[in-house]
């Protein structure tokens, strides 16, 4: 909701950057966070993946070439999503991290365009098989 409605923005108050020490420190082996309601008080979910989501919504509000700090941020951001996405087989989860890896493609610091779209699309297709829907096919929905 941060990144369609400002109003909801937890990160507003923050300053510029997150406490990104505390962000990516993990007190808790990560079977034991999924099973512990009490680390789950935002979308049943561990509070370091709402603080992922967070940062990731906060990082494809840039609409410019990313710098050489935003460009770190990246790089720890998919880092961290590619732990949650081998940590956890939940199905529900699943989809927030593909819809992250797609936000996440969108400001690549690297890859042109038409290779983010590929991607995209790869992306896109591991969802609809967590959903149960054939495969879409290419160029389905582009107008």
């Amino acid at each position: 909701m941060m990144l369609f409605n400002p109003s909801l923005d937890a990160l507003a108050n923050t300053g510029y950057t997150l406490n990104w020490t505390r962000y990516f420190s993990n007190s808790q082996p990560e079977a034991e966070v999924w099973s512990n309601k009490k680390t789950q008080s935002v979308l049943d979910a561990p509070y370091n993946l709402f603080l992922l989501i967070a940062g990731v919504t906060r990082l494809a509000r840039v609409t410019r070439p990313l710098n050489e700090g935003e460009v770190e941020t990246w790089k720890e951001l998919n880092y961290q999503l590619l732990q949650f996405k081998q940590t956890t087989s939940h199905d529900a989860y699943q989809l927030h991290f593909e819809a992250m890896h797609i936000i996440l493609l969108k400001v690549h610091p690297i890859l042109p365009e038409s290779e983010v779209m590929e991607q995209v699309y790869r992306v896109l297709q591991d969802g609809s098989s967590i959903l149960g829907f054939p495969d879409p096919p290419l160029g389905q929905g582009q107008d």
